[in-house]
């Protein structure tokens, strides 16, 4: 029989069933009642309990002082003996009656006073109690924190002796793996040789890996070659995107040759109830997506608490003497309860927020190796590394205690928090600790004495478009948070004590929502249909990724809803500044050799962008986006590749950008700016990739003055710390690393400053 308690730490069902450990208690229920009732002592009591004089109680509790219960008594029978006398003897003078009620006020208030007294005495005791408690705290936290500075300098130490964009090939495979088939014309090019040799390195001695190549490096390929060249050591977990499942599935089969054995194993749909623990065992590669590691953690967050539940007797149901049924029903989460030897994540920025219940579900995966396979491991802030490092277990850069401190900024309440960046040395830090752990080329890093592969020209062009009158006046309800010149005049209203028209935080939230669709265009605010489908990552109004299932319900609402607005449209009302101009960019292009991809985070946009197109020039378009199932997603992209007519493909950035290979298209569009830069740029590297022979074209269409210019602001300072964690880091002579390569370890707990000695000097995240 399983027991809880505060200090068991009893782990079940990927938890640990135990209160906080570390919540201090400054004394036991008894010694608190002793300090309670001390204060409703009679006078004395403490000098008595100081003398020893103190009778104990039964329960063990004071008593009172020895002889004062025996004085109370003697008092009680003599006052009951005066009772009995005649009444005009117990009379008194009245001026003698006035000067024992003067002084009997006068006793009770030096009795208050000497309570007071007492109370300010034991609170003093706590206060000095507590205090030295947590001197004592800090003193073993400070401690604690140097030896993380130790661990950290032993970790990023062969960074900074070696040159920053360090490609050696020393370990190289030496040629491409006979199990390769290469009868399918896939033939390891020399950077993907190194990268594997490089991953084997790593899960050698850090047991994790970020495989971070520019995007269209063939980072699948080193994967898939990865696993087949350790498939006798264990299964693999490959947790992958929904729109790159049928893809992944694809590569391994045709990569790998058949006689090599290798069992691949698609775990999703509706196979995934039936199937348990015992039935994936047989299989050396596990594809899932994270929709279904997501499920599968709620469901055991939900046998978890039924667990609690049985334990404290909260609940009829019968089960029993033990937890065997749960044990057993757990069976059923067979990618929680099985002990894979490898779990990689493909575009592992998903799990970024650590407090979302992919990353907490991703991390609970119990495996020997861990891998994450992105191009863009900085999306929004310093805590992106961190999640991400947290997954891989990667010590010390994953403990908070120490993250925290060194490398998240102190985040003032001001419209300016975002400029701030780490200074050079803890930069030079963070990204030290990538560099370890991270295997990361560019198009343009020479290898071998020449860049991987051709260049591809990129010529971008920023097209900035004027609101009509409607649009103006709909974009000044956050002309505050785009316009410095409106928001000093609003803050000096404020701080005269007048009407300033600051919003609050949740009506601001609402209009950046509502002014960022209705940049699109007005006929969009109204559209009411999910900017998602079924299986789209969104994002919010400040760039944090949303993605969740639609039920079926909501779905059938949704596709109702934009039944309408699409009758609507067809009715005239698609116009708008942007649609108007993206019609006639698009007819201007098509004539052009090459296809066309257009990108909108909005449904709602593309569905009016499509009915323009077909009403004013008669272009056909392909979508691509989460209304449709993944074999019509599929079947979409296999008809845009290949030699049909349609030359333009409407995506939805959310489900478009990630695991879609489209060099047949040298034309990108894109139809409004992105809070994630990185997003925007996964959305143009769908066609500037490996295999793309053609320059490429990219159009950005901005509203002036509107919620778009601080969409731009957000997304320029984001690619700034983006930048200087990875590719300057890593491909620019640095002196801030050849300065650190000199360092001794003393110099480098010294670059720390006081961290983890003084608690004010923390520079912790608010």
């Amino acid at each position: 029989m399983m027991s809880s308690g505060r200090a068991n730490g009893l782990r079940i069902f990927g938890a640990t069933i135990s209160e906080d450990p570390e919540v201090l208690t400054p004394c036991n229920e008894a010694q608190e009642m002793h300090l309670w009732q001390a204060v409703r002592k009679p006078r004395g009591w403490l000098e008595h309990r100081a003398e020893g004089t103190l009778e104990e109680e039964e329960d063990g509790t004071p008593g009172e002082p020895n002889g004062q219960a025996e004085h109370c008594d003697s008092d009680e029978e003599e006052y009951q003996g005066e009772e009995s006398e005649d009444e005009d003897e117990k009379e008194r003078d009245e001026g003698e009656g006035d000067l024992e009620g003067h002084g009997s006020e006068d006793k009770k208030r030096e009795g208050d006073q000497r309570r007071r007294q007492e109370n300010q005495e034991l609170a003093q005791i706590r206060d000095e109690e507590q205090e030295r408690e947590r001197l004592a705290e800090k003193a073993e936290a400070g401690a604690e924190f140097q030896r993380y500075i130790e661990q950290a300098w032993r970790c990023i130490q062969p960074a900074f002796n070696a040159a920053p964009n360090n490609c050696t090939s020393a370990a190289a495979l030496s040629s491409t793996p006979d199990f390769i088939n290469v009868e399918a014309k896939f033939d390891l090019k020399p950077h993907q040789l190194e990268g594997i040799g490089r991953l084997l390195q790593l899960e050698e001695s850090h047991n994790a890996w970020i495989l971070g190549d520019d995007m269209g490096l063939g980072k699948t390929a080193q994967v898939v070659t990865l696993i087949a060249q350790t498939m006798h050591l264990g299964r693999t977990l490959l947790i992958v995107p929904l729109a790159t499942l049928n893809y992944w599935v694809r590569e391994i089969r045709d990569l790998i040759r058949p006689e090599l054995g290798l069992n691949v194993l698609e775990h999703h749909g509706s196979a995934v109830k039936s199937r348990n623990a015992h039935d994936i065992k047989n299989y050396h590669v596990v594809v899932t997506t994270y929709d279904v590691i997501r499920n599968e953690f709620r469901l055991d967050q939900q046998l978890f608490h039924d667990f609690r539940l049985r334990q404290e007797g909260a609940t009829t149901e019968p089960c029993g003497d033990s937890t065997r049924p749960l044990l057993q029903r757990r069976q059923n989460l067979p990618l929680l309860v099985t002990d894979f030897y490898r779990v990689v994540l493909d575009e592992g920025h998903h799990i970024r927020n650590d407090s979302t219940t992919l990353s907490r579900a991703c991390k609970s995966i119990r495996a020997q190796k861990r891998g994450i396979m992105t191009g863009t491991p900085f999306n929004n802030e310093y805590t992106d590394i961190r999640s991400l490092y947290e997954f891989l277990q990667y010590s010390p850069w994953h403990n908070r205690s120490f993250f925290r401190p060194s490398f998240l900024l102190k985040q003032p309440r001001t419209s300016a928090r975002e400029t701030a960046v780490l200074s050079k040395e803890r930069n030079a830090w963070l990204a030290a600790s990538l560099q370890v752990i991270m295997v990361r080329r560019m198009k343009t890093t020479v290898f071998d004495g020449s860049p991987i592969c051709k260049p591809i020209k990129i010529t971008r062009t920023d097209i900035h478009v004027k609101p009509d009158q409607e649009e103006a006046t709909l974009q000044k309800l956050t002309r505050l948070q785009w316009d410095p010149v409106a928001r000093r005049a609003a803050e000096a209203r404020r701080n005269a004590g007048m009407e300033s028209g600051f919003l609050s935080k949740r009506e601001t939230l609402q209009a950046i929502t509502r002014c960022r669709i209705g940049a699109l265009g007005l006929m969009c605010c109204n559209a009411r249909y999910g900017e998602k489908g079924s299986e789209d990552l969104d994002e919010d109004s400040y760039g944090n990724v949303i993605g969740q299932q639609l039920s079926r319900a909501e779905k059938e609402k949704n596709a109702t809803r934009r039944s309408n607005f699409q009758d609507s449209l067809r009715n005239g009302n698609y116009h708008s500044t942007k649609i108007d101009f993206a019609t006639t960019l698009i007819s201007n292009l098509i004539v052009k050799p090459g296809k066309i991809l257009v990108f909108c985070f909005s449904l709602s946009a593309l569905d009016a962008l499509e009915v323009s197109l077909e009403e004013e020039y008669n272009i056909k378009c392909l979508r691509y986006d989460g209304m449709k199932s993944t074999t019509e997603k599929l079947a979409t992209e296999n008809e845009f590749r290949s030699e049909h007519p349609v030359k333009v493909l409407l995506i939805t950035s959310g489900c478009g950008s990630e695991g879609l290979n489209l060099t047949v298209a040298n034309k990108v569009i894109i139809l409004a700016p992105q809070w994630n830069p990185f997003t925007e740029e996964q959305c143009i590297m769908r066609s500037a990739r490996m295999g793309q022979d053609e320059d490429v074209e990219v159009y950005r269409i901005i509203l002036k003055h509107s919620i778009e210019k601080l969409v731009l602001t957000k997304a320029t300072r984001k690619s700034k710390k983006g930048l200087n964690l990875t590719d300057e880091s890593f491909n620019s002579d640095n002196s801030q690393w050849a300065k650190m390569a000199k360092w001794d370890l003393q110099k480098a707990k010294e670059s720390f400053g006081r961290i983890g000695v003084h608690e004010d000097d923390l520079q912790l995240e608010s």
